[in-house]
């Protein structure tokens, strides 16, 4: 089973972009989540992962802020993957 959750920090503007973040975020997920899986014959057991998403926005996010974003979610999926590939 695998669970994703989302935090963003109140130091994002307001509610809607906070939502969008969220959206954006899942959805960069579910789109790289076969990341965690290369190599491997099955699902790991149980996988929870946080996302945490701290930094102070006040606008939508520009097409360079969305390539980090992805970025950096295939770069931690990634790096659970190995260790989930090493057990």
């Amino acid at each position: 089973m695998l669970r994703i959750g989302v935090a963003i920090s109140r130091s994002v503007r307001n509610a809607a972009v906070r939502n969008y973040l969220k959206r954006r975020m899942r959805e960069e997920f579910r789109a790289h989540r076969h990341v965690l899986f290369e190599g491997r014959a099955s699902a790991p057991g149980l996988l929870e992962i946080v996302l945490v998403y701290a930094h102070s926005c006040h606008k939508r996010l520009t097409r360079t802020e969305r390539q980090n974003l992805t970025d950096a979610i295939v770069k931690c999926l990634s790096i659970v993957g190995e260790q989930c590939r090493s057990r």
